[in-house]
């Protein structure tokens, strides 16, 4: 039902109602537009700074691997995609400017309810490192820039790493691997890279021979050789020829020598050392000889007036003619320098020491440990004849009379040897052993049954024939 209006200043219900309708829409415009602000302001840029980016250059960043974004001058950049509030972001460098090294800073985090614009991208300038190729005629030249590998190709007159330095940075280039036959040297290979690249270095190459040669001989294990008293080779057992890796370049001298001799034999070297020309060396001789072996044990005892006797036996691997030798040869025999034998007939006692017997095929020699003779008196007997006591020394009857003690030696006041004697009629003994031409001084002693002696009768002496 409407009504109409009676007093002025007053509205219908009809009016009433329209006026609330109306109310309630502009009510859930307002509503409307505070949400559109909320959503808006859950959404986040990404962005920062870059500096050092020189004139002309760009690069190119990405954000969580994506969202590539270029930037080509410096001063504040920003991603193109928002991202919301509790996601993290990644900022990394996917194109280096040519010419320059950026890197990244305060690159990685995580968003809180704000934009994100301490990113710092700083750019700086770097610098190659290249030279000059000469005299490269082989392949397998590998030069290193600090770690870096660079192969170089055969022929090539200049060189350039493609890894580039910033200022400030220490370079070496060093050769990693030389080509096949030839040695490259470098020169101006080193120092500090200072704002601009590098272009003086050399690498200079040059033509490389070996050193090697035969062998005659080597049966034996431990041969070692030298070159130029440095590089080492092993020689195999049974090796007829030889070669050393280290190759020189033309106009160096060489010397091939024996570092370690094989076992019991003796090497020797011809052609051994020269001027490296402008071929490989293969001349060089090595002449591999036994050592003589010798064996015997000589008597170290001889006594006079016979014929004392040694001859050693030798033998040669090689069949070489041998020759023996002797030190410090007693002045009463003979040596014989064809089978080393030694042979006399010493007349007086003494000693003889540090005797040596040598053998030699000429080349190496090998020798018998030292020994010493002693020249002793020869064998011979004294006979001894004496009285049977009969009475005590106090004048009673010697009545327990058992045998006797005879004492003897080459000192009269020393009787250093004895021999016992029983049976009381016993009144002769021979003494036999005895060194001939010596003189030996005897006493004799009565025993009784109770074991008792007598003193020792006065000294008698005979010259033992």
């Amino acid at each position: 039902m409407l009504y109409e209006t009676k007093d002025k200043g007053k509205k219908t219900p009809t009016m009433n109602i329209i006026a609330r309708g109306l109310l309630t829409m502009i009510a859930s415009i307002s509503l409307a537009g505070h949400f559109t602000a909320q959503a808006q302001s859950s959404a986040f840029s990404v962005g920062g700074t870059a500096t050092g980016l020189a004139s002309g250059k760009s690069l190119t960043l990405l954000n969580n691997g994506s969202n590539a974004l270029t930037v080509s001058a410096n001063g504040s950049f920003t991603f193109t995609n928002l991202q919301s509030s509790g996601t993290s972001y990644s900022v990394t460098v996917a194109i280096q400017p040519l010419g320059q090294i950026c890197s990244v800073t305060n690159g990685t985090g995580t968003i809180v309810n704000a934009s994100i614009g301490d990113i710092s991208v700083t750019c700086t300038s770097t610098f190659t490192v290249s030279g000059s190729v000469t005299g490269l005629t082989a392949a397998g030249l590998v030069l290193k820039l600090n770690s870096t590998n660079l192969i170089v190709a055969i022929g090539a007159s200049s060189f350039k790493f493609s890894t580039a330095l910033t200022t400030g940075t220490a370079y070496a280039v060093t050769v990693g691997i030389q080509p096949v036959g030839q040695t490259c040297a470098i020169s101006n290979g080193s120092g500090v890279i200072a704002g601009a690249n590098v272009t003086n270095v050399g690498i200079s190459c040059s033509t490389t021979f070996t050193v090697g040669g035969t062998i005659t001989g080597l049966n034996a294990s431990g041969l070692v050789i030298k070159l130029n008293g440095g590089t080492s080779k092993i020689v195999s057992v049974g090796s007829t020829t030889f070669k050393f890796s280290t190759a020189l370049t033309t106009g160096t001298s060489f010397a091939v020598t024996v570092s370690s001799q094989p076992n019991g034999q003796v090497c020797l070297i011809s052609n051994g050392s020269g001027t490296i020309g402008s071929a490989n060396v293969t001349n060089v001789s090595i002449i591999c000889n036994s050592t003589p072996v010798i064996s015997g044990i000589p008597a170290t005892t001889a006594t006079t007036d016979s014929t004392y006797t040694f001859t050693p036996s030798a033998t040669d691997a090689n069949g070489d003619p041998l020759g023996f030798s002797i030190i410090n040869k007693p002045v009463w025999s003979i040596f014989n320098t064809a089978n080393g034998s030694l042979t006399g007939t010493p007349t007086t006692t003494g000693t003889y020491p540090n005797i040596g017997i040598s053998v030699s095929d000429g080349i190496s020699s090998a020798a018998l440990p030292a020994f010493t003779i002693s020249v002793i008196p020869g064998a011979g007997s004294v006979e001894l004849t004496w009285t049977k006591p009969d009475q005590n020394i106090d004048g009673s009857a010697l009545s327990d009379l058992i045998g006797y003690s005879i004492y003897f030696g080459t000192d009269a006041s020393n009787l250093d040897s004895s021999i016992g004697i029983l049976g009381a009629n016993t009144t002769t003994a021979t003494i036999s052993g005895l060194g001939s031409g010596t003189t030996y001084y005897f006493a004799i002693a009565s025993i009784i049954a109770s074991g008792e002696e007598s003193d020792p009768s006065p000294e008698v002496s005979a010259i033992v024939n």
